[in-house]
């Protein structure tokens, strides 16, 4: 097999990509597969494949023939959302990128990305690495390093957090991947009001996070943009305190499964689920967790006819303070207007409880709604009227929810 054009990219990136080895019979359907997963790279603006006579009756060399094309960029961009509010961002990324290839830094086959992200409501510096062949087998290596500060997430007070994950990400049989993961992370409280009731003080401080995590996932989904059909599903546990240290001793899971069913006119039905607990490690009498690591319901992201946060347990001012058990389910319906336009009937449903292991249904919370999907030249527009149908606390009106994102 012999490679030509690539002056940039090492050998061995598009060898692991070639389904054909010397002394393999010579086979046009892995070649073209070939061609293909060395398209997908986004390494090449060309890529071609042909079999050349060795002079040995019955032998072909196979010769791949790339043109290179630039592989980094950056980008700037703005959007707004009910959540966020406005924002901006700067990110540069190399997605040829050679850790060990100073000073050029490509051809390597890995991912490197800086993003950096500001607006009226948060704050994020972002720097990730991937190697996806570690030690040249296909197991993927990612390391991310950051740091976020939220105003949104509390009327009372903001959150800052900063720390690193590693993830080990590894295919297991067609469609199912597997991945373990160590996260370590420091998080408080700023800015807290003065009027922040002792109950919601009780749960801010200072907290140190050094977590172990697994996943398993399946998706079969035959677009991850614009899925028709297909499901995904995913199962994540993790650990922290035990036995890695930090002041946080609990563990956790999370089970969310999607499937999509592609109906007559284009028509597209998903039903969404997902539970989720966490509990304390310790043996002790109270057994709640923190609040930066409960779970909370309500906004553009599941429960759309109601605030952020807003489903779930309340101090005595009405201030979100999560639970430790939860469960959701959506169930929406979108179907074509014009080209580019989507339309959206939606009916999203859970509940938040306050004790681990507690899955009863005497707080749950519904609501139904309309949408609109558009995908515009300056990027995907959605919005949602969710009204809230049945709920625990006083219902209110229903809700907007408004998310628009662009790069320039």
């Amino acid at each position: 097999i012999n490679i030509s054009g690539n002056t940039r990219t090492k050998d061995k990136v598009i060898r692991r990509e070639v389904l054909i080895a010397p002394g393999d019979v010579f086979n046009t359907v892995r070649v073209e597969t070939s061609k293909k997963r060395l398209d997908n790279l986004g390494y090449f603006s060309k890529v071609d494949a042909f079999p050349v006579d060795t002079g040995v009756e019955g032998r072909k060399n196979l010769d791949l023939l790339v043109e290179e094309k630039r592989t980094g960029s950056l980008n700037f961009g703005a959007g707004f959302s009910t959540i966020d509010s406005l924002i901006g961002f700067v990110e540069l990324t190399q997605g040829n990128f050679d850790i060990t290839n100073w000073p050029s830094l490509t051809g390597g086959g890995q991912k490197f990305r800086i993003r950096l992200q500001g607006g009226t409501q948060r704050r994020d510096a972002e720097v990730t690495f991937t190697e996806p062949w570690l030690l040249d087998r296909p197991i993927s290596l990612t390391y991310t390093t950051y740091y976020h500060q939220a105003d949104y997430l509390s009327s009372v007070y903001d959150e800052r957090s900063y720390g690193f994950a590693l993830d080990i990400r590894k295919a297991l049989l067609p469609y199912l991947y597997g991945s373990i993961g160590y996260h370590f992370e420091d998080v408080d409280a700023i800015n807290v009001n003065i009027d922040a009731t002792p109950e919601l003080q009780a749960e801010l401080g200072p907290s140190t996070k050094s977590t172990v995590s697994a996943s398993l996932v399946y998706d079969n989904r035959d677009n991850p943009f614009l899925t028709r059909r297909g499901e995904r599903i995913s199962y994540t546990w993790y650990v922290a305190g035990f036995p890695t240290g930090g002041t946080e001793h609990i563990y956790g899971f999370d089970i969310e499964a999607s499937k999509y069913w592609r109906l007559p006119m284009d028509m597209i039905l998903l039903v969404n689920s997902e539970v989720a607990g966490v509990d304390a490690l310790d043996e002790q009498e109270n057994r709640l967790v923190k609040i930066y690591d409960r779970l909370f319901l309500g906004g553009s992201n599941n429960l759309r006819g109601f605030e952020y946060r807003d489903v779930g347990p309340r101090d005595k001012h009405g201030e979100p303070l999560g639970g430790q058990s939860m469960a959701r389910t959506t169930v929406e319906l979108t179907f074509p207007i014009i080209e580019k336009a989507r339309g959206a009937i939606f009916y999203d449903n859970g509940f938040v409880n306050v004790n681990p292991w507690d899955y009863n249904f005497n707080d749950f919370s519904a609501d139904v709604g309309l949408g609109l999907r558009l995908d515009l030249p300056i990027g995907p527009l959605r919005i949602d009227y969710g009204i809230p149908i049945q709920g625990p606390h006083h219902l209110g009106s229903g809700k907007i929810n408004f998310n628009v994102g662009y790069q320039f």
